[in-house]
């Protein structure tokens, strides 16, 4: 039942700074991306190295595009999900105009290359452009924009969550302000440095040195226009539905129970929002509960907590059963697990409706074909519509 406290617990986890495992079916995704990635690299490498400066500009901007197109294919974000650029969530800023914000010298050091690329994958999306100078290119300079995962930021910039301050003989590592925006630094004896600056609460400018120390970071970070990276952020829009108009789609009876009781609530941690809706059914030997969850800005990652979606299932055991199914057009799992020595027999029916809300009724000594008639009854459609 660990999926019933799942947008609690991811909330929870996340605010401590825990990187959650994904389950096998992410972790194959991933090996899919990364297989994906060097199938578009290779297929332009040979355009790139046989090309002059602008024309190698060109190869590397369609194979970032290639790259992303093939990601966004084999993982669609449902075309106007909270996560998509083009739909509901905001989308990323195009990597070229990203690093067309690269400076051209970071003081004394000349640009020697300049590359970006765009991210898509289980409707999260990121660009970045990176900027190396030097003679052997000992300093980079980073642009990301965020974009959807602008709420997961802490896992990948753990120190926004904590306030760091050592010092040694070895050098130094603090979190600081820089002009009013939170920040960090990390210097070495040797010269080597790293001043990462979160710019809007949705671009991160790093900027990493083997030399120069933190002056040498220092200056590349204060190349990049920042005023004009936060103005270059699509308009923020509403990403989770009101709560109380969860609330209101619960049915006053369901799969032949009386509503006993029911709540609603909206959580937020690290920038994350989800609302919730619960109504509990019947009692004694029959009881059910009836869940609707806005996944809001974590439409995009519901494969990790629900890993059925995307898959076939169709499995079947002396104790029960699992399989998935369409209800209408969307994607629904159906569980039974037989009592025994007393217990009662569990079901459990979910659905996924519109990339973002899930509706999931689980329920004991009450049979799938009831919660299943149960919920082609509700109004899926008017929950799709929810904004």
């Amino acid at each position: 039942m660990l999926h019933k406290f799942f947008p609690a617990c991811l909330l929870l986890a996340l605010t401590a700074g825990v990187l959650l495992t994904a389950p096998p079916e992410a972790a194959a995704q991933i090996n899919v991306r990364k297989a994906i990635k060097k199938q578009a690299a290779k297929a332009t490498q040979g355009a790139v190295e046989g090309a002059g400066d602008a024309a190698a500009q060109k190869a590397e901007d369609a194979a970032a595009e290639k790259t992303a197109d093939a990601l966004d294919a084999a993982y669609p974000s449902g075309g106007g999900g909270a996560g998509s650029a083009e739909g509901g969530g905001a989308g990323v800023v195009d990597f070229r105009t990203l690093r067309a914000m690269l400076p051209e010298r970071v003081g004394a050091r000349a640009r020697t290359e300049a590359t970006g690329e765009r991210s898509g994958a289980l409707g999260i999306r990121t660009s970045q452009a990176t900027g190396r100078y030097g003679k052997n290119s000992e300093l980079e300079l980073t642009i990301v924009d965020l974009g959807t995962l602008k709420s997961l930021s802490a896992l990948g910039y753990a120190w926004l969550s904590a306030e760091v301050d050592r010092e040694d003989d070895n050098g130094y590592e603090r979190t600081t302000r820089y002009k009013d925006m939170p920040a960090y630094e990390k210097a070495q004896r040797g010269g080597a440095a790293e001043m990462q600056v979160l710019v809007g609460d949705r671009f991160a400018v790093s900027a990493r040195s083997a030399e120069g120390g933190m002056d040498a970071v220092r200056a590349a970070v204060e190349a990049v226009d920042l005023d004009k990276l936060i103005a270059l952020a699509p308009p923020a829009e509403a990403l989770i539905a009101d709560h109380a108009a969860l609330k209101g789609m619960l049915p006053a009876a369901f799969a032949g129970l009386d509503l006993a009781g029911s709540q609603s609530e909206k959580t937020s941690a690290l920038g994350i929002t989800m609302a919730t809706a619960s109504g509990r059914y019947g009692g004694g030997d029959q009881i059910l509960t009836l869940e609707i969850t806005d996944m809001g800005s974590l439409s995009g990652l519901n494969a990790l907590g629900y890993s059925w979606l995307g898959l076939q299932v169709d499995n079947e055991s002396d104790e029960g059963y699992e399989r998935t199914f369409k209800m209408g057009a969307y994607p629904a799992r159906e569980m039974f697990t037989k009592g025994g020595a007393g217990a009662p027999d569990q079901a459990e029916v979910s659905v996924a409706v519109g990339q973002r809300f899930i509706v999931t009724a689980r329920g004991e000594g009450v049979r799938p074909e009831a919660i299943k008639a149960a919920l082609g009854k509700m109004d899926l459609e008017r929950l799709s519509a929810l904004r």
